[in-house]
C-alpha cells in the first residue's frame, strides 16, 4: 500500500484505519503482524518515515485513543519470547546528528487531572526463577571531545503537600548478601575525578532544611554493617581532607556534632576511634580537638573528656598521652588553662574520683623511667608574678577526714642501689628590695588528743655513719645579723608545756657523741653570750638546772668542765660566777661546790685554786659567808670529812712557800671590828674525846737558816 508521488509538492498520506463503532459496540482492531515460521525466522514488522534530503524527517508516532468516562488506551511495547535461548530486545533510540546533536527521549506519563495524580513510571528488569535477572543501566553516552552528559534523577515539588520522594535501593537476597548500592562520580584521567555531593535543599523561612542520615541496615543475628567516611589514597600529591561540620546560627544556637559508638545490651559498646594520619617517611598527622573562639560577649565553647558512668562495674579509664619512639623522643604532654587580658587565668584542676563505699582515687605525677639514663624531671611550680602581684602559691595538702584519720603528705626522693640516694631541698625564695619568704613545718592541731609529732631525721647508714642533720640560718648581709635560731615547745594553759631534748644517741661499741652549744666570735666585737636558764614559776619553784657529766658503768664517769675562755693580748680572761639568784622575802638559795660519795673507794677531791700570775700577783681566792642589815652575818665554815672508823680528814690552812726575793704569804685569823657591840671572838681549839686523848694544839714559828727564827 503506498500513496501517491509528488514530484513538485507533498506525497499522498496513506491511512489505515478501522471504522467507527456504534452505540454500544467497540472500533476495530488494527493488527500489522509477518507471518510465522517453523524452521526460520518469522517477519520483522517496520514502522517508519522516509528519508528527507533537504527538509526535516517525517514524525512517526503510535498513539492509543482517549475515553471520556473510562481509561484511557493502553501502549505496549513488548518484544519476542524465546523458548530455547534470549528473548527479544526492545530499543528506543532517537535519530543520529551527524553535524549537530543527536535526537532526545522523552518518556513520561501525561499531567494528571484535577483530582487525580500523574501516572507511575516503572523502569524494570523481569525476575529470573534460576539465574540472575537483569541489569539496569541508566546514564548518559561518552564524548570524545565534549563534557559527558549529565544524568539526573529529580522527584516532583509540590505547592501544598510534601515534595516527592527520591529512594534508590540495591536488590534484597534471602540467602545471601543483599545487593551493592554504589554512588560514584566520574574518573578523571588528566584532571581531578568528580565531585559527588549529597545535600537536602534548602528550608523556607519558617522550616528547617531537610535531614542526612547516613546509616547501616540493622541485623538480627549478625553483625550490621559499617559506615565510611574517608578520601581516596593519593600517589604523589596529598591525602584528601574528610571534613564533618554542621550549620551555623545567626539567632540560634549552632547545630550539634555528635559522634557515638554502638550501644551493647550483651557486651561492650563500640569502640570509638579518632587517629590521624601515619606516615611512613616523615611525621604523622596532627590530630587537634578544640572549641571555637567565643563572640565579644560569650566564652568559648567547654571541652569534655569523660568516660561514661557504671552501674555495676568499674567506670572506664581516661589516658592522654603520646606514644613511644624506638630511636627519638618521646612525645611531650601538655595540659595548660586559657589566660586572661582583664581578668584571672583559668583554673587547672586535677580530681581523682570520689568513693562512697571505699578509698577515692588517686592521683599520680610520675616522670618517665630512664632504663639506662636519668628518669624524668617532675617539676611542680607556679608562673612568675606580674610587675605589681604575687606569684602564686604552692600547697600540697591531704583532704580533711570526718571520723578517720586525714591524710598522710608525704615530700622525699626515692631509694638507690648503687648510687647516692637523691637530695631532698625545700627552699623559700629571696627578696632583693623586702624580705626573704618564710619557710614553716608545723604539725597538726588536735581538739581532743595531743596534737601531731614534729620529726626530722637524717638517713640511716647501715655500714657506715648516719646522715648529718644541720639546722642554720642564713649569714648575715653586710649591715644585717644573722638569723635567730629558737628551739621552743609551746606554751600549755593547764598541763605542764613540753619538754626540750638535745642530745646525742646512745652506742653499743664506740663512744657516745658529744653535745656542744657554741655562740659565734667576733672579729671586732663582744663574743656572743651563752645563758641556759631554767623555767620561772609564778605559784611554785622555779625551774631545775642540771647540767652533769655522763655515768660510767664500769669505769670513770666523765668530766664535767666549765671555764672561761682564754684572755686575749690586752684582755682578761672571762670571769666564772656560780650563785643563786637574790629573793625578796625568803630565803636566798645556796650554792654548792662538792664530790659525790664513793661506796667502795676514795671520796672525790674538791679543788678551789686562782691562777698565777707570771709578772703580776697570783690571783686572790676568798670565801665570803652573807652580810644582813638586821641580823647576824652568815658563818663561813671548813671542816674536813668525818671518818667512821678511823680518823677524821685534816683541814691546813696555810700560804705557799716564798720565792727567792720575797717572803710567804701571811695568814691572819681574825674577827672583824664592831662599832657599838663586842669585836667577835677568835677560839682555836680541838675537839672532846670520849675514849682517847684530846687532841693537841701547836702555834709554832718558822725557823731561818741565815736569819733570826720567827717571833
Amino acid at each position: 500500500l503506498e500513496g501517491s508521488e509528488g514530484t513538485c509538492s507533498s506525497s499522498g498520506y496513506l491511512s489505515l484505519g478501522s471504522t467507527n463503532s456504534g452505540a454500544s459496540g467497540s472500533g476495530g482492531r488494527l493488527a500489522f503482524s509477518s507471518g510465522s515460521s517453523k524452521d526460520g525466522n518469522s517477519g520483522a514488522v517496520a514502522l517508519g518515515s522516509g528519508p528527507s534530503v533537504g527538509g526535516r524527517a517525517g514524525v512517526a508516532r503510535v498513539s492509543v485513543g482517549s475515553g471520556t468516562s473510562g481509561l484511557g488506551g493502553s501502549t505496549s511495547l513488548g518484544a519476542g519470547r524465546s523458548t530455547g535461548t534470549t528473548g527479544g530486545g526492545v530499543c528506543v533510540e532517537t535519530g543520529e546528528g551527524t553535524a549537530t546533536s543527536g535526537g532526545a527521549v522523552y518518556v513520561r506519563t501525561a499531567n494528571g487531572g484535577g483530582g487525580g495524580a500523574s501516572s507511575q513510571l516503572v523502569f524494570s528488569s523481569g525476575s529470573s526463577k534460576e539465574g540472575n535477572s537483569g541489569a539496569l543501566l541508566v546514564g548518559s553516552g561518552a564524548a570524545s571531545s565534549g563534557r559527558g552528559g549529565a544524568t539526573r534523577l529529580g522527584a516532583g515539588s509540590g505547592t501544598s503537600g510534601s515534595g516527592g520522594g527520591l529512594s534508590l535501593e540495591s536488590g534484597r537476597s534471602s540467602t545471601l548478601t543483599g545487593g551493592t548500592l554504589r554512588a560514584g562520580s566520574g574518573e578523571g584521567t588528566t584532571g581531578s575525578g568528580g565531585a559527588l555531593r549529597i545535600g537536602t535543599s534548602n528550608a523556607g523561612a519558617g522550616a528547617a532544611s531537610g535531614r542526612l542520615v547516613f546509616s547501616a541496615g540493622a541485623s538480627t543475628s549478625g553483625n550490621s554493617g559499617s559506615v565510611r567516611v574517608g578520601s581516596g589514597a593519593a600517589t604523589g600529591g596529598r591525602g584528601g581532607r574528610a571534613s564533618a561540620s554542621v550549620g551555623s546560627g545567626t539567632s540560634g544556637l549552632g547545630g550539634a556534632l555528635s559522634l557515638l559508638s554502638g550501644r551493647s545490651d550483651v557486651a561492650s559498646g563500640g569502640v570509638l576511634s579518632a587517629t590521624s594520619g601515619a606516615s611512613a617517611s616523615a611525621s604523622s598527622g596532627i590530630a587537634i580537638i578544640s572549641a571555637a573562639n567565643a563572640g565579644a560577649g560569650g566564652s568559648s565553647g567547654r571541652l569534655c573528656f569523660s568516660s561514661g558512668s557504671s552501674k555495676a562495674g568499674n567506670s572506664g579509664r581516661l589516658c592522654v598521652g603520646p606514644g613511644p619512639a624506638t630511636v627519638g623522643r618521646g612525645g611531650a604532654a601538655s595540659v595548660s588553662a586559657g589566660s586572661g587580658t582583664s581578668a584571672s587565668g583559668g583554673g587547672l584542676t586535677f580530681a581523682a574520683g570520689r568513693s562512697i563505699a571505699s578509698s577515692g582515687g588517686r592521683v599520680l605525677t610520675v616522670g618517665g623511667e630512664g632504663t639506662a639514663a636519668s628518669s624524668g624531671l617532675v617539676r611542680i611550680t607556679s608562673a612568675n608574678g606580674g610587675t605589681a602581684g604575687a606569684s602564686g602559691r604552692l600547697a600540697f595538702s591531704s583532704g580533711r577526714a570526718a571520723a578517720g584519720n586525714g591524710g598522710a603528705a608525704s615530700l622525699g626522693s626515692g631509694t638507690s642501689t648503687a648510687g647516692r640516694a637523691g637530695v631532698v631541698a625545700v627552699s623559700a625564695g629571696g627578696g632583693t628590695s623586702g624580705s626573704g619568704g618564710s619557710a614553716i613545718a608545723a604539725a597538726g592541731r588536735s581538739a581532743a588528743v595531743s596534737g601531731g609529732a614534729f620529726s626530722v631525721d637524717s638517713g640511716d647508714g647501715t655500714a657506715s655513719s648516719s646522715g648529718m642533720l644541720v639546722l642554720g640560718s642564713g649569714n648575715a648581709g653586710a649591715t644585717g645579723s644573722s638569723g635567730r635560731l629558737v628551739f621552743s615547745s609551746g606554751t600549755a594553759a593547764g598541763g605542764n608545756s613540753g619538754e626540750v631534748l638535745v642530745g646525742s644517741g646512745s652506742t653499743t661499741g664506740g663512744c657516745g657523741g658529744g653535745v656542744r652549744a657554741s655562740v659565734g666570735c667576733s672579729a671586732s666585737g663582744g663574743g656572743g653570750p651563752l645563758g641556759w636558764t631554767s623555767g620561772r614559776s609564778g605559784g611554785s619553784s622555779g625551774g631545775w638546772l642540771t647540767v652533769g657529766g655522763g655515768g660510767g658503768a664500769s669505769t670513770s664517769s666523765g668530766v664535767l668542765f666549765v671555764s672561761s675562755g682564754n684572755g686575749g693580748a690586752a684582755g682578761l680572761s672571762g670571769q666564772l660566777a656560780f650563785s643563786s639568784g637574790s629573793t625578796c622575802c625568803g630565803n636566798n638559795g645556796q650554792v654548792r661546790a662538792g664530790s659525790a660519795a664513793s661506796t667502795a673507794g676514795r671520796g672525790g677531791l674538791v679543788d678551789l685554786c686562782v691562777g698565777s700570775g707570771t709578772s703580776a700577783a697570783g690571783g686572790t681566792g676568798q670565801i665570803r659567808s652573807g652580810r644582813a642589815e638586821s641580823r647576824s652575818g652568815g658563818g663561813v665554815h671548813l671542816q674536813a670529812g668525818e671518818g667512821a672508823g678511823m680518823s677524821g680528814g685534816s683541814v691546813v690552812a696555810k700560804s705557799t712557800n716564798g720565792g727567792l726575793g720575797g717572803c710567804s704569804g701571811r695568814l691572819a685569823f681574825s674577827s672583824g671590828s664592831s662599832v657599838s657591840g663586842n669585836s667577835g671572838r677568835c677560839a682555836l681549839g680541838s675537839g672532846a674525846s670520849t675514849e682517847g686523848g684530846g687532841g693537841r694544839i701547836s702555834v709554832s714559828v718558822g725557823s731561818g737558816t741565815s736569819g733570826g727564827g720567827g717571833a
